[in-house]
């Protein structure tokens, strides 16, 4: 099963630091998977790293996401901003082939992620609002109105 994290030696977490966004950040992980092509200064160390993590030979054709994916991964590190999110569907995404994973239901609980968090992100929250007729939900209270998955 695909893993970036196998992928990020210290150079690419240098760079991941360094980008000042999450779809900068986005960006470095997605050509991580190509690492030969987009980081061939770091390809033998990316490769050791691999290596170590799974013993075997890193073979990017395996684990190529489609162009259409790549973009929908891009618009979801977005609206979501959580690089540990973006790092879970891509790991999914890549290990399609396992077949571990099915496509229809990554991509279901990518778009619910998005929809919670923009739904979210649309109330504007407050936690000392005195004025009855102003008050604004807190997070607290939107939360638990929350449907709850099982």
């Amino acid at each position: 099963m695909f893993s970036i994290d196998f992928l990020i030696t210290r150079n690419i977490e240098y760079l991941l630091n360094k980008a000042e966004n999450i779809v900068d950040k986005t960006e470095i992980l997605l050509h991580l998977i190509e690492f030969p092509r987009y980081f061939s200064e770091y390809t033998q160390e990316i490769s050791e790293k691999w290596y170590i993590h799974t013993n075997t030979r890193y073979n990017e054709e395996e684990y190529i996401i489609p162009d259409d994916d790549m973009n929908f991964i891009r618009e979801y590190a977005d609206k979501i901003n959580n690089i540990t999110k973006v790092k879970e569907l891509i790991n999914k995404l890549a290990s399609l082939k396992d077949g571990v994973y099915d496509y229809d239901a990554i991509m279901a609980e990518a778009e619910n992620d998005i929809s919670l968090f923009t739904h979210i992100d649309d109330f504007n929250f407050t936690g000392s609002n005195t004025s009855k007729r102003n008050k604004k939900p807190s997070i607290t209270s939107l939360l638990k109105s929350m449907p709850k998955h099982t």
